[in-house]
């Protein structure tokens, strides 16, 4: 598995706002699988939270060389429903900022589509946490669903995404 980075635009402001980090997957004997075909079957048995960490710590990392280069950007990382729902995010998150030294400000999450959040208020109770520690959050259909339940509806993005290009990979 690689992580890749494509960028984010501000469409309001006519700027880049940072990068997206992307996992993707190039099996050696079938070639590249969708992440549509792997998050699934990841989110089934378990393993997003292993492979959600990993993205996390090298999305912190990398964030942590472009703030030394003298080219900070944020980095938005997908983080599935499943591993949401665990509960542990905010913690995780939290860990990973601090070993790598990586602002808050530098860092934004993005609920992905997918799974069906149960526990509405756990969802929500994270969410605000997310935000007092100072992260960009990203809902997409989350937060349709967070509203259509009965909730104040979360935060709403703060810019949208050119999905057309990628750029530098890091092995898994």
């Amino acid at each position: 598995m690689t992580l890749q980075y494509q960028p984010v635009l501000d469409l309001a402001m006519g700027e880049g706002a940072g990068v997206e980090a992307l996992l993707r997957w190039d099996d050696r004997e079938i070639g590249p699988v969708a992440p549509d075909e792997f998050i699934p079957v990841a989110e089934h048995t378990g393993e997003i939270h292993r492979i959600g960490a990993w993205v996390l710590d090298q999305a912190c990392a990398q964030s942590r060389s472009w703030i030394d280069a003298g080219t900070p950007r944020k980095i938005a990382v997908n983080v599935s429903p499943v591993q949401f729902a665990a509960g542990t995010h905010p913690s995780d998150i939290r860990a990973a900022m601090n070993r790598h030294g990586v602002p808050a400000r530098m860092l934004e999450v993005e609920i992905t589509e997918g799974t069906e959040i149960v526990d509405v208020p756990s969802a929500a109770s994270q969410l605000q946490e997310l935000i007092d520690m100072g992260l960009g959050i990203a809902l997409g259909r989350l937060r349709k669903r967070l509203f259509v339940a009965g909730n104040a509806p979360g935060p709403a993005a703060d810019h949208a995404k050119n999905r057309q290009s990628v750029h530098q990979g890091h092995r898994y």
